[in-house]
């Protein structure tokens, strides 16, 4: 009996240090936890994150524009083919697909990111 009460504690240790490990498995798995809007969140007057690619495709009709982006740093991004949605202010007809730009992001909210200033590389 004294075996089992000196081994009781351990064991109940081990039990909660296991449910918890399994717990925190389980969420990682979870849709809708975005911790990339955390960083946004505690940073409300955001620096733009500056980019670098090649335009793909532009649609008017959504504001948007689609680009192959070099990796981003600032974002953990690995190279990439994406769509953003691109401030009302840039003018769309001036971009063409094939053309290389740099670019500058900010946050929009909910891991979602918005073009903020376009140009061509190297201008």
């Amino acid at each position: 009996m004294n075996k089992l009460k000196s081994a009781l504690p351990f064991f109940i240790v081990t039990m909660m240090l296991s449910t918890g490990t399994q717990s925190a498995d389980s969420m990682s798995g979870m849709t809708g936890a975005d911790h990339g809007s955390m960083k946004e969140m505690a940073s409300p007057s955001a620096q733009p994150i500056a980019g670098a690619g090649l335009v793909r495709k532009t649609d008017a009709a959504k504001h948007k524009v689609t680009l192959s982006h070099e990796a981003i740093a600032a974002l953990g991004w690995p190279p990439m083919t994406m769509d953003f949605a691109v401030a009302p202010e840039i003018d769309l007809a001036s971009l063409q697909a094939g053309q290389s730009v740099s670019f500058s992001l900010l946050p929009t909210g909910q891991g979602q990111y918005m073009i903020v200033k376009i140009k061509p590389a190297g201008k």
